[in-house]
């Protein structure tokens, strides 16, 4: 399981999510659980990631299991959102980005079958593109916010984490 940590509640707090193949669980930071969501995965790996869509405090949790797809409200676990995506599962997680430079969030995830004979990449952005803005780049998939630049550059020494926004596997708003 890779956790995601994020301000779930926006509460101030940082809250952990996990998921495994029967379901996805986030966790306030006092250990109580928020609440939980099934998950269809019997491949390996669902992957989540979280980002504070609406720009309001409370980051939304993303989640992709062999079938779709999903984004849930963080403090509540509602589904917000909802797209195919039948593909087998091995720790990928989708990404957030500004992949096109407009200033707006982007949903990235990795399409391939299970020969890896096909595949590729699959961008969301919604309706409207009244996202938050996000960073231009994801580097990796223990991705947190200081452990590279805007320009793609790696920090000698990365802020570490107590330090830094209190994120990963996730992102902030970039400054608008």
């Amino acid at each position: 399981m890779l956790p995601v940590i994020a301000d779930f509640d926006g509460d101030g707090d940082a809250d952990v999510s996990i998921a495994d193949g029967d379901g996805v669980y986030v966790f306030a930071g006092t250990g109580g659980l928020l609440w939980d969501a099934p998950v269809t995965d019997s491949t390996c790996c669902p992957g989540i990631t979280a980002f504070d869509f609406e720009g309001d405090g409370g980051y939304e949790l993303l989640l992709h299991d062999f079938g779709s797809i999903y984004m849930y409200r963080g403090d509540t676990g509602q589904n917000l959102y909802t797209a195919q995506r039948t593909n087998p599962t091995n720790f990928e997680i989708p990404i957030i980005a500004d992949i096109d430079n407009d200033r707006q969030a982007e949903i990235v995830v990795a399409l391939y079958d299970e020969f890896g004979s096909s595949g590729g990449i699959i961008a969301y952005s919604n309706v409207g593109d009244n996202w938050v803005a996000a960073p231009r780049i994801w580097n990796q998939q223990a991705y947190h916010v200081t452990n590279v630049t805007e320009s793609g550059a790696i920090p000698r020494v990365p802020t570490p984490i107590p330090q830094a926004p209190a994120v990963f596997r996730a992102t902030t708003a970039a400054c608008q």
